[in-house]
């Protein structure tokens, strides 16, 4: 998920390429059970953490996502995201085809949990980017067609990236697949942002309000992506 080809901290502080910092940890590690504390340190308590103790309790909060959606108010709007917006996987982990201990986790319980908490289970007008080191990735949106995608909620893919990457702003060497994305992304929300009235009076953009009529009348993704001019 934070497998970025440069340091990050938007999940903990990260090196670059950690899963293979990871897998270097675990080979020269003392032991399997040092080698998996460590990573899990290098994850949960940061490149320069000063953590004693890691404690899941205070970690983590109740989340529609079961691997969870950290803390304060950054966790509640991730916690909406997962309720509103992806499909994640249904099946959770059993032990037998997995390494984790058995945690069920359903359709019917994922659903149950969000209206419990009064959260929506549906969104529309969503560009969904999935990148092919994105664990997410089986569950999301790929191609801009088929039954879980429509005009409203196309899905393009982002290259060999990682999660959220595309939205971390444009950087150098980035694939063709990527640049894309992120100009399709950029185009809907500076169309979102438009439909503000006031904004729409002082900045009136033209191709940014014809994208909004045009999505707004069922228009396709490749057509929409043809009137930007922005497709590679």
């Amino acid at each position: 998920m934070g497998d970025y080809t440069y340091p990050t901290d938007f999940l903990a502080p990260l090196p670059g390429h950690p899963v293979n910092v990871a897998c270097k940890m675990m080979a020269t590690a003392s032991s399997k059970l040092q080698g998996l504390a460590n990573v899990t340190a290098m994850v949960y308590n940061g490149t320069n953490g000063t953590l004693t103790c890691l404690d899941p309790d205070t970690e983590y909060i109740e989340c529609a996502d079961p691997t969870g959606c950290g803390l304060g108010p950054d966790s509640r709007a991730l916690d909406y995201q997962d309720c509103s917006e992806w499909d994640l996987p249904v099946a959770g982990s059993n032990n037998k085809t997995d390494m984790f201990p058995p945690l069920p986790w359903t359709p019917d319980m994922i659903t149950k949990y969000c209206q419990e908490n009064g959260t929506s289970t549906s969104a529309s007008n969503i560009i969904f980017s999935n990148g092919d080191l994105d664990p997410w990735r089986l569950e999301g949106g790929i191609q801009p067609s088929g039954p879980a995608h429509s005009n409203t909620s196309p899905g393009t893919r982002t290259g060999i990236d990682s999660k959220v990457y595309t939205i971390e702003g444009f950087i150098e060497n980035d694939d063709k697949d990527t640049e894309s994305a992120r100009r399709i992304g950029k185009v809907s929300e500076e169309a979102k942002l438009e439909i503000d009235v006031e904004t729409y009076v002082k900045s009136f953009k033209p191709i940014i309000m014809d994208v909004v009529f045009a999505w707004a009348n069922g228009a396709s993704f490749s057509q929409i992506c043809k009137m930007t001019g922005q497709c590679i």
